[in-house]
Formats: structure tokens, sequence, C-alpha cells
């Protein structure tokens, strides 16, 4: 366009009309960045919110563990059953067990934590002392009493209707990272891939029994469902998630067409350590079933499996 040929009063409306779209296309922006930089500061203050949680309940821990630690310290057998593998291998009348009482057999494969301190392989509890330290029952007994108050004499019994649901349930290891959070807001989840576990949500009813097992540890909790099971909400992402982490957790589900199912449960006895496998019910002598495979709801093909659950469960509970 040749400008010479334009009037004086036409310049001055083009340059009327670019400062405008100059004022518009600069008020976007702004209204952009400020967008951006409330989402920015959200984002901030929810993480600073969850590192606060995170400190205050990692303090709380630590204060926990350490109070632990000094009652576990004063205990007069702690010396006995720490880093204890070599004294019991040696110790001519084997050992005992502070927890189940009873006189485990100790090997050199025997399981260890610590350095070498030997977890008792009848009740998996690292309370094993060498027998000779022992010098009666009478004070096994009260070593027990000490160390875990009689806590294996006091479980809730556990009854399971006839015709009450009870399914087995896979869940992850990760899972355990904020299973603390799963027990205060009572819930677990499992994940439906390209709708082949659309029945979790069918199938399981409020009343029923599941018996969660953690893939390739063990069972680590009986639950009862409190309510229906449903897709996950974002009240339930917000409890162990940032909004950029739920936002990158959706667009994953999306891109690989799957679901997490949330499953409203009471958490009747559970474990983040101590896990039932296979040969840790010492008065179970029936049919096993577990480390099945999937994410589904499944009633395990044995006749004894309730049977089985509430053994479980009473172990559970003593640990």
């Amino acid at each position: 366009m040749d400008l010479s040929t334009l009037s004086k009063e036409t310049l001055i409306s083009i340059i009327d009309d670019l400062q405008n779209e100059i004022s518009k296309l600069k008020n976007e922006y702004e209204k952009r960045m400020t967008a951006i930089e409330n989402k920015t500061n959200n984002i901030m203050k929810t993480y600073e919110k969850n590192e606060q949680k995170n400190k205050v309940e990692k303090k709380k821990k630590e204060e926990e563990n350490e109070q632990k630690q000094k009652r576990i310290s004063k205990l007069p057998y702690i010396k006995f059953a720490t880093n204890n593998l070599s004294e019991v291998l040696v110790d001519p009348k084997g050992a005992r067990c502070v927890y189940c009482m009873g006189s485990p057999l100790i090997t050199e494969d025997t399981d260890t934590n610590d350095i070498n301190t030997i977890i008792c392989p009848d009740c998996t509890i690292d309370a094993v002392v060498p027998a000779s330290c022992v010098p009666n029952e009478e004070t096994l007994k009260g070593w027990h009493q000490l160390g875990f108050g009689g806590k294996s004499n006091k479980i809730k019994p556990f009854k399971i209707d006839d015709n009450c649901n009870v399914w087995y349930m896979n869940g992850n290891v990760s899972e355990l990272d904020n299973w603390e959070i799963h027990i205060k807001n009572n819930y677990v989840t499992t994940w439906n891939n390209n709708g082949k576990n659309d029945s979790v949500e069918s199938k399981i009813k409020t009343g029923d029994i599941i018996a969660w097992y953690i893939v390739s540890k063990g069972y680590n909790s009986i639950l009862k469902v409190i309510d229906s099971p449903h897709k996950i909400t974002d009240e339930n992402f917000k409890l162990t998630m940032t909004e950029e982490q739920i936002k990158n957790k959706k667009e994953c589900m999306k891109y690989y067409n799957y679901s997490i199912v949330t499953i409203p449960v009471e958490f009747l006895a559970t474990t983040t350590t101590n896990f039932i496998k296979k040969g840790h019910i010492n008065d179970y002598t029936g049919e096993w079933s577990g480390g099945l495979r999937g994410s589904h709801c499944i009633k395990p093909n044995n006749s004894q499996w309730k049977e089985l659950v509430v053994q479980i469960y009473n172990n559970l509970k003593i640990v």
C-alpha cells in the first residue's frame, strides 16, 4: 500500500486502529499472564501445604519411632535378639522365640534383617534368642509380656457368614508408600485396563470381605467393603498427588485406556511389614491360595477359602 496517496485523516484512522489492536493484544497478554501466575501460585501453595503436612507427619513418625526404640532398648532380652544368627547357630539348646514362645529351627539360610538379626520362621517376628539365654518358661512369658503385652492372646474373634462374599485381590508394593493415607481415609484402589476389570464395580457389594495380597510379598490386609466401588475421584487423587501429578496421571490413563477404581473399605487387619505367606500359619493345614494373577476380584477354587481368610486375619492381628 502506498501511504503517500492516503489523506492525513485516513492515516490517523489507521494509526488509531493499530493502537487499539495493540491495546487489545496487550490486555489479552496480561490476562493470560495473570491466569498463569494464579495457577502457578495455587500449585505452589498446594505443594507447600503438602510439604508442610509431610514434614509434620514425618516428624510425628520419627518421634514415635524414637519412643519405640527407647522402649525396645530397655527390654531385657533385646541384646540376645539383635544380630544374633551366629550365637543361635552355636547354641547347644537351639533357639526360642519371645513372640510365639516356640522353638524354631534356625539354620544358616534362615531369613534375617539388620546385619544378621534372626526373623522367626514360625511367626515372622524378629524376637528370636539363643535358648541357653532363657532360664525358664516364666522368664520367657515375662519377656513376651514386656515386649508384646500379651497381644497374641487378645485377638477379637472373626467370623464370616456363610452367605458373605469373600474375594481375593492383588495390590502393588508401591501402594504401601501411601498405606497410612489409605487406612485413614478408608479406601483401596485397583485398576481397570481396557474395561477388562469392569466387573469389580458390579461384583463387589457392601459387606463383602476382601483378602488383599501384595504382589511378591504376601497377604497384608483383610478388608470389609463399606460402600459401592466407583471410579476414582479428584478428591481421592488429591490425597496422594499434587495438581500437576493428577494432570499427568489423567493423561496417562487416557493414553493407555485404563481407569482406577476406588473401593471404600474398613481395615479389619493390616500390616506393611509382616506379610502372610504359605507356611507362616502354624495351625493351618488346609489348602493354600495366594499369589494369583491379575487385578480382578477372584473367588479362589478352594473349598477352605473362608477358613484360610480367618486364619490370615488372626495372624495379621498377632503381628
